[in-house]
């Protein structure tokens, strides 16, 4: 979703809400709350809505919609008991979770080396203008 403006804040709604739903189905259905097991379903069930297509279509520019994506996974770190009273990012630290903003460069990286690479549709390959940069 993005506004007639080109902006993505309506995007970065609806992925925090989606993000949300499934943390709270999450915390609320699994009763084994061991952090290797959390982490992974976070990683799994819940962090894939705040990523979906960042690299293709829309990426957060602005901070608040930094900040909102980012909330959902400040609240996955504090329903964790073993790292409850820990600063934020020592949290990311022990969970090994990693902050959302170094996620998006990488994955950034990692979708224009498939524009280059022709992995990804042709149609996309035109719209970016990047044909110069490819080998023939």
């Amino acid at each position: 979703m993005i506004s007639y403006d080109l902006k993505s804040s309506n995007q970065c709604i609806q992925a925090c809400r989606k993000a949300s739903k499934m943390l709270g189905m999450t915390k609320r259905t699994i009763s084994y709350k061991k952090p290797e097991i959390m982490v992974r379903l976070y990683k799994t069930l819940v962090r894939p809505h705040l990523e979906y297509c960042v690299s293709a279509l829309w990426s957060p520019h602005y901070i608040k919609d930094k900040e909102l994506l980012e909330r959902v996974q400040r609240r996955f770190t504090r329903t964790i008991k073993e790292v409850r009273g820990k600063d934020y990012l020592d949290r990311l630290k022990e969970l090994n979770a990693g902050e959302p903003k170094n996620h998006r460069p990488v994955s950034n990286l990692t979708f224009m080396s498939k524009v280059i690479e022709r992995i990804v549709a042709e149609q996309l390959v035109k719209y970016l203008q990047v044909n110069d940069l490819m080998p023939k």
